[in-house]
């Protein structure tokens, strides 16, 4: 593999557009895809933002968008009360803690949309005004545990201060360019708004990767040849292993394929400009909860602007069902295990009530 040029945290349409250009007009002879990869993956999961209407949704068959009714909101209200009079901690919440007898089927539909339907469900309408922040989170990590019962909690909101550098950047107010993250479910609780901006940005992997295998499945190949992967905690230590995955459809599991964030090539480039060309925008409200199926879905977000009456801020789950959950290629099996598995456990999981900034995810 030849060395990879020193590209910006923020894709470069113009460097992006004369690449493109510079590929044409060489005309180079058309590239195989790589052995075992398919010509094209069929399935709900492929879509275009412009295909999607989420309000519609709604009215439908809700496995998009979901806006709780009366009687649902009640029930989780009822589960929260539960659920404290048990004097439990938060790493205690499951199914059982958080009973929700007329939801549960409802939100174990969302984990089965999640794996085999459109990859990603907005849960919309959790009074989150008439809470504390802690009942907010035990309601959150409740009703997640319906859908997924491995877990992890980040609190998101702007860390920036001039006298510290964050790396990440999930704690700025700045763009977030498309990436995925650490776990098979990636999802959101909105506690508050910011001002303006912040829009939650999704894109189907699955949609980007079949114009790619159509278009430049020389790209394909350089996706799923091994790159140098640096260790988040100590740089020094750098791993090689391809940042795109196929793996064949096994029992009742689809075909899937797996995207890691990285900047480091024209590849990548490619990604983010054919997500952004396909993706669909949602303007996060207080009270909704998103969740993405991380191993098919590209997510980004837009810049904000805070002021005295708006903050934005939002809590993170990294999920996982064990009914529903994808086996993960080899090479990233250690990683995931480091994340989910009670053998790699530090102890009882904790839930911060205020944000702290991380260095790294798991690696």
């Amino acid at each position: 593999m030849s060395p990879v040029e020193s590209i910006p945290y923020y894709p470069d349409r113009a460097q992006y557009d004369a690449r493109v250009l510079d590929h044409l007009q060489r005309q180079p002879a058309q590239a195989a895809l790589p052995a075992g990869f398919p010509a094209e993956l069929d399935s709900d999961m492929v879509w275009e933002g412009s295909d999607l209407n989420l309000e519609e949704s709604a009215q439908e068959n809700r496995t998009k968008l979901m806006v709780l009714n009366t009687s649902q909101l009640a029930e989780i209200d009822a589960a929260l009360s539960y659920f404290q009079t048990l004097s439990k901690s938060m790493h205690e919440l499951d199914p059982s803690t958080f009973p929700s007898p007329s939801l549960h089927p409802v939100l174990r539909a969302v984990s089965d949309n999640l794996h085999y339907g459109y990859g990603f469900t907005l849960i919309r309408g959790i009074p989150v005004t008439q809470y504390t922040r802690e009942e907010n989170m035990i309601i959150y990590v409740g009703v997640s545990a319906h859908i997924a019962s491995n877990r992890g909690l980040i609190n998101l909101r702007s860390l920036e201060d001039k006298q510290q550098n964050f790396s990440l950047a999930a704690y700025s107010d700045g763009e977030v360019i498309f990436h995925t993250d650490v776990g098979d479910i990636v999802s959101l609780f909105t506690l508050d708004e910011a001002a303006s901006g912040g829009e939650s940005l999704l894109a189907s992997g699955w949609r980007v990767y079949n114009e790619l295998a159509k278009n430049r499945p020389d790209l394909i190949r350089v996706l799923a040849e091994d790159w140098p992967i640096p260790n988040g905690k100590q740089p020094d230590i750098v791993t090689h292993r391809p940042l795109l995955f196929y793996q064949p459809p096994a029992g009742d599991a689809p075909e899937r394929r797996n995207l890691l964030n990285s900047a480091q090539a024209e590849a990548l480039d490619a990604l983010h400009f054919l997500a952004e060309k396909f993706h669909v925008s949602m303007q996060l409200q207080r009270g909704d909860m998103q969740f993405i199926n991380n191993m098919s879905m590209i997510h980004a977000r837009n810049s904000y602007q805070d002021d005295e009456n708006h903050t934005r801020y939002l809590l993170r789950l990294w999920l996982r069902d064990p009914e529903n959950a994808w086996t993960a290629p080899e090479p990233l099996q250690a990683r995931k295990s480091r994340l989910y598995d009670e053998e790699f456990s530090y102890g009882p999981q904790v839930f911060p009530l205020d944000p702290s900034a991380r260095s790294a995810p798991p690696s």
